[in-house]
């Protein structure tokens, strides 16, 4: 039988599960959605506090179930978000949230690029 994590992970296993379970109440407490919560979160005990070693937050982006948990979060929270979303407002205000996204997408693009061209020089 084969371990889902590699072998002495299990603690961070731990501590990330603790701190997810905590930030339910923390969240509702004050009254805002979990996902700033669990982010704040990560960032204290993983580059801050150094509480998640750096193999296991490489391992557990990169290569967990085979896509990476990033890409597994990203799919939940799509796929949660669209049950609460509602359709009469979509419908409504499609023209306004189109041409956002658009101007977004555009802008963000030319600003990575910038970017991208001031840091490499390319």
């Amino acid at each position: 039988m084969t371990a889902i994590f590699p072998f002495g992970y299990y603690l961070d296993v731990s501590l990330i599960l603790v701190l997810g379970a905590m930030a339910l109440p923390i969240s509702r407490k004050m009254s805002v959605v979990e996902i700033p919560i669990l982010v704040f979160l990560g960032i204290i005990i993983g580059p801050i506090l150094h509480l998640i070693s750096p193999g296991f937050s490489v391992y557990l982006f990169s290569s967990f179930a085979g896509v990476g948990l990033g890409m597994m979060g990203l799919v939940i929270i799509l796929y949660s978000e669209s049950h609460n979303m509602n359709l009469k407002v979509l419908r409504n205000e499609f023209y306004r949230i189109a041409s956002l996204d658009t101007l977004g997408v555009i802008i963000t693009a030319i600003v990575a690029g910038a970017v991208f061209t001031l840091l490499t020089g390319a």
